[in-house]
């Protein structure tokens, strides 16, 4: 089923991905604050959900992970 599928994809994941930490990011678009003080550690193996509602900044976060944006500090 669906979990096997998942769990298939995952033993593909390569042990060397690194750690990700995001401490106090500070992020603008313009003069409106996105993120102000955003701390984030994610670990390697680990399954993680962004909740949240319209506007709180999840999709700035992803960019900002993939290095798409750059964070003011």
């Amino acid at each position: 089923g669906e979990q096997e599928v998942v769990s298939r994809s995952l033993e593909r994941i390569s042990p060397r991905v690194l750690p990700v930490e995001l401490r106090q990011i500070v992020f603008r678009y313009g003069e409106a604050p996105v993120l102000r003080g955003v701390d984030l550690e994610l670990r390697a193996g680990e399954i993680v959900a962004l909740l949240g509602p319209n506007g709180a900044g999840k999709t700035t976060v992803i960019s900002l992970l993939l290095g798409l944006e750059q964070p003011e500090r």
